[in-house]
């Protein structure tokens, strides 16, 4: 559950939540790997959450159009589907693309997670993540 504390301005008009849920599809946490190299994890994002972060990208969207010239500015889809599943890629990639920067792994007590414990992350860990929209 969303609890409005949760949930704060982290800069001009960026939202951040927290939540829990379960890694989702093919989840490859511990090093670059398969045929992008690279590293993945899909999540579900909670319907509460989901409808607040529609809402939310509403204001966001209106905020960016009111910062602009462009007569019609381009509009990023969103990163998640139309049941709420978000995928996240990073690490070095196969080179065709810029690399994108690892997020923090840490435990229940806010330590971060070592090579062994990042191993032990599979489809269908509980975890909480704390995700921006910008």
């Amino acid at each position: 559950m969303l609890r409005e504390d949760d949930r704060f301005k982290s800069g001009p008009m960026a939202n951040r939540y927290t939540f829990n849920t379960e890694l989702v599809g093919f989840v490859a946490v511990e090093k670059d790997q398969g045929k992008f190299n690279n590293r993945t994890f899909g999540y579900q994002i909670p319907e509460e959450t989901l409808e607040q972060m529609h809402s939310d990208r509403v204001e966001l969207l209106s905020w960016v159009k009111k910062q602009t010239k462009a007569k019609k500015p381009w509009e990023a889809i969103t990163v998640w589907d139309e049941k709420g599943i978000a995928k996240f890629s990073y690490g070095a990639g196969d080179g065709s693309r810029k690399t994108k920067p690892e997020p923090e792994f840490v435990d229940v007590h806010g330590r971060r997670l070592n090579q062994e414990q990042l191993s032990l992350i599979k489809r269908g860990s509980k975890v909480c993540l704390t995700v921006d929209q910008k």
